[in-house]
């Protein structure tokens, strides 16, 4: 378990406890599905966005202390070698069609509400935050149908066809 994997876990387990703590005075009292729906995804989207930041920016810190060490006077990071595959991220996969199906049913009027407390809310939050932690690794292809790992999946462009 890399560094950053070990902050994520971190961070959720403390959002969790503060959620718990304080919920109360965040959380609403009640909420539509399609709202949950698409709220949901939209932090399961921003939790990968995160991530890939931090990524990033450790890439390109550690490039620039690589380049640093070496007496070079460039910083511009070295790009590593870009793979195309026909496969699409799989926590990026449940998160757009979770924002999509949240818009459809607000659209439609889909409005059943349920009342929430701040256990629920806190369990919500957390649920998503795992889940994202574990579908980060993840690509779905279709040539031919499959899940599987791919950890360095930042650098897979994304394409239609093989």
């Amino acid at each position: 378990m890399t560094i950053l994997e070990r902050s994520e876990l971190i961070l959720t387990f403390v959002i969790t406890i503060l959620l718990l703590l304080f919920g109360s005075l965040i959380s609403p009292n009640s909420a539509s599905i399609s709202q949950l729906i698409l709220y949901g995804a939209a932090l399961l989207l921003l939790q990968g966005l995160m991530r890939d930041l931090c990524i990033l920016f450790r890439q390109r810190r550690l490039s620039t202390v690589k380049q640093s060490k070496n007496n070079k006077k460039s910083t511009a990071q070295i790009p590593s070698n870009p793979v195309k595959e026909p496969c699409f991220c799989l926590e990026s996969a449940v998160g757009l069609t979770g924002v999509i199906a949240g818009l459809c049913l607000l659209s439609i009027g889909f409005n059943d509400t349920i009342s929430l407390n701040s256990y629920f809310f806190a369990a919500y939050i957390n649920f998503i935050l795992v889940l994202g932690f574990f579908l980060k690794n993840y690509v779905f292809g279709w040539s031919p149908w499959k899940i599987y790992k791919e950890p360095d999946h930042m650098n897979v462009i994304f394409q239609w066809k093989s």
